[in-house]
């Protein structure tokens, strides 16, 4: 089903955009794991699809018309503020690029050094759609 290929496109995207921060974090790294077997890497981006919805129908009810596709952007980093949120501000115009809007705008936390930055982000794909 084509819902399914949503997640590793956004991903795909997300983490090309994230190319030009590159010079800034050489070890930028990108995830939609909320696990590690290794060391903790900085800073993480980590993209979380969440629970989403069929939207509309075709006449015959066989097939996904559009899906309502919800994401949670969480980006983790043992330097400064700032930081954290220059690569989160990076994540969400590469969002944006792709049509999705804020419904959550980042919110910061901080634990044992290490900075959360947590947003959301939603969008309405129908059948078909490229983003």
């Amino acid at each position: 089903m084509w819902i399914s290929d949503i997640e590793s496109s956004v991903f795909t995207r997300l983490k090309a955009g994230g190319n030009k921060l590159k010079g800034q974090f050489p070890k930028l790294f990108y995830t939609t794991s909320n696990e590690s077997d290794g060391e903790a890497v900085f800073p993480t981006v980590y993209l979380e699809e969440l629970s989403g919805s069929e939207q509309g129908q075709t006449f015959d009810g066989k097939e996904v018309a559009g899906y309502l596709a919800s994401f949670q952007i969480n980006v983790t980093h043992n330097g400064s503020k700032d930081e954290a949120r220059r690569v989160m501000d990076n994540a969400l115009e590469t969002m944006k690029s792709m049509r999705f809007d804020i419904v959550g705008t980042p919110f910061y936390t901080r634990s044992s050094k290490v900075w959360t930055g947590t947003a959301r982000c939603r969008r309405m794909i129908g059948s078909g759609d490229s983003f």
